[in-house]
């Protein structure tokens, strides 16, 4: 078994690359075999990462866990995946929260690309064993867009901090 945590596009210094590496620190001290599989790499760190298009070999024991921020994800190569699939729902900010600061056709793109969001989230429901979300706001968010009332496969874990605490100076 290996476990494979994917995503759209990998920065090791955001909120989402920073729970990916907070998963594979964990997945690491248990020894458990792990990579990553994502479409752009951001990351200047040395690891186990590879593309949707050029990956190992995949078995039907292994774990795949997408984490979903928004729209981007090649979701039918996930959803094909032999294995079990988790999500890690990370909440989609709506976007009337930025109406008010940029253009009207940008905002216009950014919908479209919310309502898209939402519809794979959707259609990806089906082929879950699990859905991790990092919050309880997160979680019930995911369950308004999805309409699913079971909440047999759902579970809550926060997020898993991967960054080293700057130590508190005084200043002058």
């Amino acid at each position: 078994m290996k476990i494979y945590q994917h995503v759209d596009e990998f920065n090791d210094r955001d909120g989402i690359g920073n729970d990916i590496r907070g998963f594979q620190s964990i997945f690491q001290k248990l020894n458990i075999p792990n990579a990553i599989l994502t479409r752009v790499n951001n990351s200047k760190d040395e690891f186990e990462i590879y593309s949707p298009l050029k990956h190992p070999k995949l078995f039907s024991e292994d774990v795949h866990i997408l984490h979903f921020g928004g729209t981007g994800y090649p979701l039918e190569f996930f959803q094909e995946l032999p294995g079990k699939k988790i999500l890690r729902f990370h909440n989609i900010t709506p976007i009337s929260f930025f109406q008010n600061f940029m253009s009207e056709d940008l905002f216009k793109t950014f919908e479209r690309n919310e309502i898209k969001s939402n519809l794979e989230l959707f259609s990806l429901h089906r082929s879950l064993s699990h859905v991790l979300s990092d919050s309880n706001f997160n979680q019930s968010e995911y369950l308004k867009l999805i309409g699913e009332p079971n909440k047999t496969k759902m579970f809550v874990i926060p997020v898993i901090r991967h960054y080293p605490l700057l130590q508190r100076t005084n200043l002058p």
